[in-house]
């Protein structure tokens, strides 16, 4: 990762914090306005008090944007019958790219993408194209992680070449390797 890519990234989450900070701040601020009107029942009482709920809302929903993202790259965590979900790492491909390959934003976990993968062939074309822009595959000693899902597709021929698995041995101590 470039010196450049920290710190945009560390400057979107920033951004991301002091927005939701600001938001939050505004639903406070229209609270405190309606509680000083002399009539709780009054029609600007009301409209204040609705703004401080939505700016609450609002602050809510925006929150998960200013978490931090895990480190390390972006990670394919789950395959499912008809779509993908990846988690997006400080490290990895910019949004422009992942919504090339169709991914879409999960609305309250604005960190967790899906790509819709109707079939095998769509399934194998999204694959090598997140391997492309450098996403690592799960992999798990037991079960069917994305890593098995990506190998069994390359050994009936729909895909091509080497990809990187993640695996954990336990909390902070995971290694990348190449299959």
């Amino acid at each position: 990762m470039s010196a450049g890519t920290s710190r945009s990234g560390s400057l979107h989450w920033l951004v991301d914090t002091l927005i939701t900070a600001l938001v939050f701040a505004a639903g406070v601020a229209l609270l405190v306005s309606a509680a000083h009107t002399r009539s709780l029942l009054t029609w600007s009482a009301l409209g204040l008090a609705s703004g401080a709920f939505i700016a609450f809302l609002l602050a809510a929903a925006r929150l998960p944007a200013s978490l931090p993202r895990h480190p390390g790259r972006h990670r394919v965590d789950m395959i499912q019958s008809d779509r993908v979900q990846l988690s997006e790492g400080r490290e990895g491909a910019g949004h422009r790219a992942l919504r090339a390959l169709g991914g879409r934003r999960v609305a309250l976990t604005p960190w967790i993408w899906t790509f819709r993968a109707p079939d095998e062939r769509a399934l194998a074309s999204l694959l090598g194209g997140l391997r492309d822009l450098g996403v690592v595959f799960l992999g798990v000693d037991k079960g069917w992680s994305p890593g098995d899902v990506f190998e069994d597709l390359r050994e009936r021929g729909l895909l091509d070449g080497p990809f990187d698995e993640i695996v954990w041995f336990g909390p902070g101590r995971s290694e990348v390797r190449r299959r």
